[in-house]
């Protein structure tokens, strides 16, 4: 007869093994009292210095989701406030107003009685704007420390605007999104997301 071992001893025999055998003890690792730092990944704020501290590393879509759902924070992902998008407006043209084009926007969902979100109000607005310029201002750094994780990518600006739209639809916890677009045809000369 063939013998069996008890599932719920083996955590027992284990822990007695690694007492008797020092590949379990502390001393038989490289232990060392150095430490690294953890890479933010992003702008962070200080609230001790009153100051934004940021790094040469985007931030992950993992955080701009959460920077959108973080509602302490100024997220407005939430189940009531839908997600918003324009396309094909004339974005192109210097004097088009999307400062009116936005607030007719924001107008028509508080005439519906509608809680929403855009790129622009979906975030902390001070964090969204320090993020954005520090980017804006050191791309040639950011793009040194992440060219191994986007091998042939866009300018680091371009990038991170590409995916916080990204990140502003994945955050979405309301179930319906709106898209604007005037009710003209499709042209491909236009711009705007």
């Amino acid at each position: 007869m063939r013998p069996t071992l008890n599932h719920r001893a083996m955590p027992l025999m284990i822990l007695i093994w690694c007492t008797l055998t020092p590949l379990c003890l502390a001393s038989s690792f490289n232990v060392t009292t150095t430490s690294s730092d953890l890479k933010r990944r992003q702008c962070v704020f200080d609230a001790a210095s009153s100051s934004w501290n940021c790094d040469f590393l985007l931030p992950t879509f993992e955080q701009l989701i959460t920077r959108f759902q973080d509602v302490s924070d100024g997220g407005g992902a939430t189940p009531d406030n839908i997600a918003w998008f324009y396309t094909n407006f004339d974005g192109g043209n210097p004097d088009y107003n999307f400062d009116q084009l936005f607030a007719w926007i924001k107008a028509w969902f508080e005439a519906k009685g509608l809680g929403s979100y855009y790129i622009y109000d979906g975030v902390n607005p001070a964090w969204r704007k320090y993020q954005e310029t520090f980017i804006a201002d050191h791309a040639n750094e950011i793009a040194e420390h992440n060219e191994d994780d986007y091998p042939g990518w866009d300018t680091p600006y371009a990038t991170f605007w590409w995916c916080f739209f990204e990140s502003a639809a994945s955050a979405a916890r309301a179930p319906d999104a709106i898209i604007f677009t005037p009710n003209v045809p499709w042209r491909s000369d236009k711009t705007g997301l």
